[in-house]
């Protein structure tokens, strides 16, 4: 074709080919060998094999640009918008985002995965500007932001500095002692639920994680890299370094830690005192706000920092709950509906509103945990009839199974938790540069299913370990009761395994110096450093033995269209064993066949997918018989 200008939106008949040296990318449609023009720009083409043909649309050039767009660019501390990217470039998908002061203004997103919207979260006064640039394009657009409000948060100009419940009892009178008497502080208490004790605790008690906090409480870690980091059990007790003791000495009183539960922005480290002691204090670096403001800004009753302890305990995210997890921070309602928020679709509790308080203790006891902390039980028919459903035959139910069966059907749906720790394989953690054990973890997890009637089995240290011919596995904890005994329902759990060592001349399970394993990997040497500082000998070596504990299932609950179905557990439906529950029909009534005690067998009249609720509809409805005719139990109230 002839050299010339071309108008926009005209169609040219071209033979495309690459240009080699040079020329720009035409943006425009292709229609076989059909070329529609839109960009209004220069551009160098090949027609054939041979001419080099110039286009020139005939209207002004295009400028590329990249904007952000905010409903407001003034706004006060404490509150969030939504900012968009808008690019010209439609291959501009995602975007990295960037603020010049975090303290003043922090982003949801920094990555250039973020897409093109972030949330920016307003801490104190000051002007901040927001970036973002394009992923493809590579244009940066910028926004500035106004913060305004109070330079701190609810207790501004009260105090400048803290120091523990030191700065905070002059205010709050009585608190301190409440707190110390507490489990959250003590980590040992009463224990009435606990079959094999009278007494004891976090502080006491063997697990299976962090193996005995007592030996591991506090301390300065150097990791791969040569880098000091914060280690032991103790970041998260409540306290500023210093153990719990029942006495409630000044000293004591003064080690309270009141932000670990009250404000939300709160984070601290491990330091080490001129007296060689270990302590905590803010750690202003790793705070999203000034210090100020993280010291002055209390809440109540903040979710984010029951979180902050518990869907980390064990050593990381969704570690050992396997129901509390990061996700929880801003849940959704198919994650968890009483604790999405009601912009979120769901019941917007909160922590408090299910674990009741008094004077700082607080309610709930999970089957593995030793101390009852305040004994008032965590119940849905607080909140809910004890027969809530609509059709009676799911409200037959209620008597024998916990809400919690049905209405969790997987736990740990927003991340994964660990099932496995293999202490006896060290490995090194990728963010922390630190050994820890190989851990096995999975994500949507089916719960396994006991009765539990409200007591437990949780080991103790020094105490000689046994074994459940049941399951074949040692036990950390398990909980009590069966079909027989008063009380007892059936609940979901996790159970998670470990392989740990245990002494071989008393069966007695053996801590680990925990920041020996961490730092150095000397598995030998953790152990025999963890049984020397625990007062035991090791007379005879030590062995490896497969361990479990389960844990009650109690969160994520999902709504109600999401709930187990009937044909989930009955009509050939796989997720109960009946049978290990002790549903098992006895084989003889008055000594004779069960079925020939009234009539002849009938079973075969029915198609197998049909017999059980045909048989039971047949004896429980249509006569009524209670359930002890045919079982060793009877019908539950």
């Amino acid at each position: 074709m002839d050299m010339g200008k071309v108008t926009a939106d005209r169609c040219v008949r071209l033979t495309l080919q690459p240009v080699v040296n040079g020329g720009i990318r035409i943006t425009g449609e292709r229609h076989g060998t059909m070329l529609k023009l839109h960009e209004q720009k220069r551009f160098v083409l090949v027609a054939g094999m041979f001419a080099a043909v110039t286009l020139l649309a005939g209207c002004p050039p295009v400028t590329q640009s990249l904007r952000i767009v905010a409903g407001t660019t003034a706004l006060e501390a404490g509150t969030a918008i939504t900012l968009r990217a808008e690019s010209s470039d439609p291959d501009d998908t995602a975007f990295a985002w960037s603020v010049s002061n975090e303290d003043i203004c922090s982003l949801s997103e920094s990555k250039l995965t973020a897409g093109s919207e972030v949330r920016a979260n307003a801490h104190v006064p000051g002007v901040v500007v927001v970036y973002a640039t394009g992923s493809s394009s590579g244009m940066t657009a910028q926004l500035s932001l106004t913060v305004t409000g109070l330079e701190s948060g609810s207790h501004a100009n009260r105090y400048t500095k803290y120091e523990g419940s030191k700065t905070c009892t002059c205010c709050h009178d009585g608190i301190a002692e409440e707190v110390h008497a507490s489990v959250h502080y003590q980590w040992d208490g009463d224990t009435p639920d606990v079959i094999n004790g009278v007494g004891g605790g976090k502080m006491k008690g063997m697990n299976d994680f962090c193996t005995y906090p007592s030996i591991n409480f506090i301390g300065i870690l150097t990791n791969l890299d040569g880098v000091k980091v914060s280690g032991g059990c103790g970041q998260c007790h409540v306290g500023m370094g210093a153990k719990p003791s029942p006495d409630p000495t000044q000293a004591q009183l003064e080690n309270i830690d009141c932000l670990m539960c009250h404000s939300k922005h709160y984070k601290r480290k491990v330091v080490q005192r001129p007296d060689l002691s270990f302590a905590f204090e803010p750690d202003e670096a790793s705070m999203k706000v000034p210090l100020l403001r993280a010291i002055t800004d209390i809440q109540g009753r903040p979710n984010d920092t029951c979180i902050n302890c518990h869907a980390y305990a064990g050593g990381g995210q969704n570690n050992k709950r396997g129901d509390i997890e990061e996700s929880h921070r801003n849940a959704t309602r198919d994650f968890d509906v009483h604790m999405a928020s009601i912009e979120n679709g769901g019941a917007g509790l909160i922590c408090v509103d299910c674990h009741e308080v008094s004077q700082h203790h607080f309610a709930g006891r999970g089957s593995d945990l030793r101390v009852t902390d305040l004994d008032n039980k965590v119940s849905c028919t607080k909140c809910h009839d004890a027969k809530p459903h609509k059709r009676a035959r799911l409200n037959d139910h209620t008597g024998r199974i916990d809400c919690t069966v049905c209405h969790i059907p997987e736990f740990s749906r927003g991340s994964s938790t660990e099932m496995y720790r293999d202490f006896s394989v060290p490995e090194i953690h990728p963010a922390k540069r630190l050994y820890e054990p190989e851990l096995h973890r999975e994500q949507n997890v089916r719960p396994e299913y006991r009765f539990w009637d409200g007591t437990s089995f949780v080991y103790t240290q020094g105490e000689q370990a046994a074994v459940d011919t049941s399951t074949g596995y040692y036990t950390m904890s398990s909980p009590q009761g069966d079909i027989l005994s008063d009380g007892a329902m059936i609940y979901p759990f996790k159970v998670h395994h470990a392989y740990q060592p245990i002494a071989n001349d008393s069966d007695v399970f053996l801590p680990f110096k925990m920041g020996i394993y961490f730092t150095t990997a000397n598995v030998d040497l953790a152990i025999t450093t963890g049984a020397t500082q625990s007062g035991m000998t090791l007379t005879s070596g030590y062995s490896y033995v497969e361990t479990e504990r389960f844990m009650g299932i109690f969160h994520e609950v999902a709504p109600a269209e999401d709930a187990l179905r009937c044909g989930d557990c009955h009509f050939g439906g796989d997720r109960m064993d009946f049978a290990k529950l002790g549903y098992t029909p006895n084989t003889e009534y008055d000594g004779d066949p069960l079925c020939a005690s009234c009539h002849e067998d009938r079973s075969g009249v029915w198609p197998e997918s049909e017999l059980f609720s045909n048989v039971h509809a047949a004896h429980t409805d249509d006569l009524p018989l209670d359930c002890i005719v045919c079982h060793t139990f009877h019908a539950a109230d």
